[in-house]
């Protein structure tokens, strides 16, 4: 299938006047959805190896007089146009696909465009088996539905479930376009995952409802850069950022609502001067604005100072490198060993970090900073190396 398949046929002509201003409505409508297809061939990683894509049908479109069915997504089937004798288009097939070659899709997951009016549309050609060759991961690729008189076939649903983890370079999501003048409406596409890892995520919501749902968005030394179209509130939901390399994560969001972030997880992860805008700075908004430190903990490898005014809990510990300044404002309760081994950890205002098991100073290069507290001083479960305390009147108990 190729690129020009996302255009439905043109709006025949027709010579009754009163339809004219109707007819270059919808066809100006369809057009837009037209190229917003094909700008998200220009934009998503097809070209690289590897990618996922889960694209729902087009609609069909509407009998009353000639009209245009939704554009499919990247591969998936465009929904049949209607005709004049009041036969709505039948609703294009969905499309699952991945590899590193995409140009050759297997047909068993091949949505297949709708049929045009007439007696009714018939309805494009999906497939309902599951993926194989990805370890847990299941989809569905629905047909289109066929016309219902006048009214067009709706659009093919495109279902994918990951159970466990699943590593990708890419990831393609898009919901089918609705069919114009009482078309169908697009198929929708939807993606629930444990944990995803992929360089590039592209959303795209052209007319079908589209769901995006991961419990652990994973952000490796490759880091993610995610995009995203026309989404509506809560149809993308990650629950956690889980940081686990010195990668940065990035959200482009050209219309509509951005994805919905709950927390920051750092698991053996860096922050650096990179991603510390995007993961720490407010560059990515978070629904709980606290920082766990799993067990392979944190390292703040900086080399310009920077405050934290973030809680830091969990099991994991702190390791500060860089020459710089790391300010620590809040009251943490994150259990692991701190380490400095460069630069300087400082505590300030309310800042503690009374709840780590003990604090490791490297004396030839770090220094441990208590002098901005607020209150008289501080307490640590224990201190080792040969340290160097900057104390200011202030007292340290440990």
């Amino acid at each position: 299938m190729n690129h020009d398949q996302y255009m439905a046929a043109p709006d025949a002509a027709h010579g009754r006047p009163q339809r004219l201003l109707a007819r270059m409505c919808y066809a100006g409508a369809f057009m837009l959805l037209s190229l917003l297809s094909l700008f998200f061939s220009f934009i998503n990683p097809a070209r690289a190896a590897d990618v996922l894509y889960i694209e729902g049908g087009g609609g069909g479109g509407g009998g009353e007089g000639s009209s245009n069915g939704g554009g499919g997504g990247y591969y998936s089937g465009a929904g049949g146009s209607g005709d004049y004798a009041g036969a709505g288009g039948g609703g294009g097939g969905a499309y699952i696909y991945y590899g590193d070659s995409p140009t050759a899709p297997p047909s068993s997951i091949h949505g297949e465009n709708g049929g045009a009016g007439g007696a009714g549309g018939a309805g494009g050609t999906g497939s309902s088996t599951g993926i194989s060759g990805i370890t847990g991961i299941s989809g569905t690729a629905e047909n289109g539905t066929a016309a219902s008189g006048a009214n067009g076939g709706a659009g093919g649903r495109a279902s994918v479930t990951v159970s466990g983890s699943l590593s990708r370079d890419g990831l393609h999501i898009t919901s089918g376009g609705n069919g114009s003048n009482s078309g169908g409406a697009g198929g929708a596409a939807s993606f629930t995952a444990d944990t995803l890892r992929a360089a590039t995520i592209d959303l795209g919501k052209l007319g079908g409802a589209l769901s995006f749902n991961v419990a652990n968005l994973e952000i490796n030394d490759t880091g993610t850069t995610l995009i995203t179209w026309y989404l509506g509130t809560d149809d993308a939901k990650i629950d956690t950022l889980r940081l686990t390399g010195s990668g940065n994560f990035t959200q482009t969001t050209y219309s509509g609502t951005a994805a919905t972030i709950g927390s920051l997880t750092i698991d053996g992860g860096t922050i650096n001067g990179s991603n510390y805008a995007n993961l720490i700075g407010g560059g990515v908004t978070y629904s709980n604005n606290d920082i766990t430190l799993d067990a392979g903990g944190a390292t703040f490898d900086i080399s310009a100072s920077k405050p934290l005014n973030r809680i830091l809990t969990g099991d994991g510990g702190l390791i500060k490198e860089g020459s710089a300044f790391l300010t620590l404002f809040s009251t943490n309760t994150y259990e692991g060993v701190t380490k400095i081994n460069d630069g300087t950890l400082a505590l300030s205002g309310s800042g503690s970090i009374a709840n780590s098991s003990g604090v490791e100073i490297n004396a030839s290069s770090g220094t441990f900073d208590i002098s901005g507290l607020a209150g008289g001083g501080t307490t640590i479960n224990g201190l080792s190396g040969v340290p160097s305390v900057a104390f200011m009147n202030k007292h340290l108990l440990i």
